[in-house]
């Protein structure tokens, strides 16, 4: 592995800007209008999709109308995180590489000791990782456009954050952006390009205040170049932060992380540095996005689907499912330490007696 400093000029003109996009992936980076650090709001159609037919821009408008006052409003206050650098494998794929050492894999769950008013639990979960669900649906069930949906999630993610922190919770991984989600209409995507740098940019201040290290997995350069560049500067400036590990899994594919990793160890095999009986679950593990992460204890799924999604695959292998009913839109403290509770409550084996 290799680490790059997220400023780097490097980064992502190696394996970014000069390398073919996903095929999953609209060429919405690939063209100098699709900059989106120009669309602070309000938002010009024309900049972030050329040429642009009248249609899409209608559709645009729509999905945008009133996004920085929702915004603003649902973007107040937040969590807590740290870690700087990103780690890319041959073929492009990146993650972000936390300060220090990596985290020992020892104990998944920690005793809790109750604060005031928080609920005592006899273990908590090292790692949460949730799929965030139902955005869409609950939209629709309002009579709303879809990117409503996706803005009230930002409450959810603050409210979960919080409470990950209040009990002690060291890494909280969100699904937030699949590699399948590229084929969504182009309108939407470029609404959620511009929600996540905003919230990447409002949010900043209350990370740091709330001692929180962000950090990011999945194929990053797919990305928009200015929400690459806001993504980077987040994680560089969390980077001192020694709380809460809040990791965005961004054009996520747990299909491409595992393809991503047989690559990179084949052409470690052919250049010799790597004796093909060496490779085990270890070898496998350390060439992962995840590598410098303990596995999910708990996976969280909102809106009662009960798939993976193509998330973490390799990962949740052992990792304890909580389905909830509710929708992400709506999910909040009590559904959290609900779910907490239902985790504290199963025994684990392990495949053991």
């Amino acid at each position: 592995m290799h680490e790059f400093h997220p400023q780097a000029h490097h980064l992502f003109s190696q394996h970014g800007e000069d390398r073919e996009p996903h095929p999953a992936a609209p060429s919405l980076h690939s063209s100098p209008t699709a900059d989106l650090s120009r669309q602070v709001l309000p938002i010009s159609a024309e900049s972030v999709f050329s040429p642009i037919s009248p249609t899409l821009r209608a559709d645009i408008s729509r999905e945008t109308s009133g996004f920085r006052t929702s915004c603003h409003e649902i973007m107040s206050s937040s969590p807590r995180t740290k870690g700087h650098g990103q780690h890319q494998n041959g073929n492009g794929a990146t993650s972000t590489l936390p300060a220090g050492p990596l985290p020992a894999a020892a104990a998944t769950a920690v005793a809790h000791v109750a604060a005031p008013g928080v609920p005592a639990l006899a273990v908590v979960p090292q790692h949460v990782a949730i799929i965030m669900d139902g955005n869409g649906r609950w939209a629709k069930g309002r009579g709303m456009m879809r990117v409503a949906g996706h803005r009230s999630g930002v409450e959810a993610v603050r409210s979960c954050v919080r409470a990950a922190g209040e009990f002690g919770v060291k890494y909280l991984t969100l699904y937030a952006f699949s590699v399948e989600n590229w084929r969504r209409p182009r309108a939407e995507i470029a609404a959620l390009m511009l929600l996540l740098e905003q919230f990447l940019r409002e949010e900043l201040e209350e990370l740091m205040s709330n001692n929180v290290r962000l950090q990011a997995i999945g194929r990053l350069s797919d990305l928009p170049k200015s929400v690459r560049d806001r993504l980077d500067a987040s994680i560089e400036a969390t980077s001192g932060n020694t709380g809460l590990t809040l990791i965005l899994a961004l054009s996520y594919s747990g299909r491409v992380e595992i393809i991503e990793a047989v690559r990179s160890i084949a052409a470690e095999v052919r250049s010799g540095r790597l004796n093909p009986e060496a490779i085990d679950d270890t070898v496998l593990e350390s060439h992962l996005y995840t590598s410098p992460y303990p596995d999910p204890d708990l996976l969280i799924r909102t809106s009662g689907e009960m798939r993976l999604s193509n998330f973490l695959l390799w990962q949740l292998s052992y990792t304890e499912i909580h389905v909830t009913a509710t929708l992400w839109p709506d999910f909040r403290r009590d559904q959290f330490v609900h779910a907490l509770q239902d985790f504290a409550s199963r025994q684990r084996r392990y495949g053991r007696v």
